[in-house]
């Protein structure tokens, strides 16, 4: 009988499941990506998303007490107590699916963590999936309510993951490439746990390491948009950062 425990199929089908999670776990992709580095250096880490917390645990795990200090950012239920209990690493919880109150204090805490790293210093910008709604700072112009408006909007127009990120992008000052332009004289390095059709750094969370390479066309964007995304002041300017995608 199909589905019995004595199944191959079905044994087959939970090994693949099993290897699916442990090629996308954000502790050992950190780990591996960094398990071949020789004598770093001190470094501070940054993570955003709902892998955050693995990855910054995976940074740990390789570089130990190398890790000076470290914002991580993700959903509330998602901190385990090894993570909230590490020395010098501040857990925050952001909104998702949607950006709230608690999203906008995040955004808050990137930018002051940004503002207080020392010029030279490596920092490790790890991301996944869930971070556009984890972290923002708004435009100028821009409320939490407009935020809310475009997500909500994406999901009566049925519009898909690029263009929403594109959106995202146009209103805010940490999206579309911004974020490592706020770690002035810093030495960035940033790794990727993809959750998006092509792994395009621009689109994993709204590009938060990377700008997209034209500018996203408002062919399909209501007028308010278009509107409200010309109002708004622009961000910090764009700054390259090595980009590593840990799953593809």
């Amino acid at each position: 009988m199909a589905g019995a425990p004595d199944d191959p199929r079905r044994a087959l089908l939970l090994d693949l499941y099993r290897a699916a999670l442990t090629a996308v776990d954000g502790r050992r992709c950190m780990r591996a990506a960094l398990a071949t580095e020789h004598d770093p250096g001190p470094s501070c880490i940054l993570a955003i998303g709902k892998a955050a917390p693995g990855m910054a645990l995976g940074a740990l795990d390789a570089l130990g007490n190398r890790i000076e200090r470290g914002l991580v950012i993700a959903p509330g239920d998602a901190f385990p107590p090894e993570l909230l209990a590490a020395p010098h690493i501040a857990c925050l919880a952001g909104g998702h699916p949607l950006p709230d109150a608690q999203s906008l204090a995040a955004g808050k805490a990137v930018r002051e963590f940004a503002r207080t790293v020392p010029r030279g210093t490596r920092v490790l910008l790890l991301v996944s999936g869930g971070a556009s709604a984890l972290a923002e700072m708004p435009a100028p112009g821009v409320t939490l309510a407009d935020l809310r408006r475009l997500n909500s909007w994406a999901q009566t127009a049925g519009a898909d993951v690029v263009t929403l990120n594109s959106m995202r992008g146009a209103l805010s000052l940490i999206k579309a490439g911004r974020l490592p332009g706020l770690f002035a004289g810093a030495d960035l390095d940033g790794f990727l746990i993809s959750d998006v059709p092509g792994d395009d750094p621009a689109i994993v969370g709204s590009g938060l390491l990377a700008a997209p390479p034209d500018r996203p066309s408002a062919a399909a964007w209501p007028d308010w948009l278009v509107e409200l995304a010309a109002r708004a002041a622009p961000g910090p300017a764009t700054t390259t950062v090595r980009t590593i995608t840990l799953v593809a």
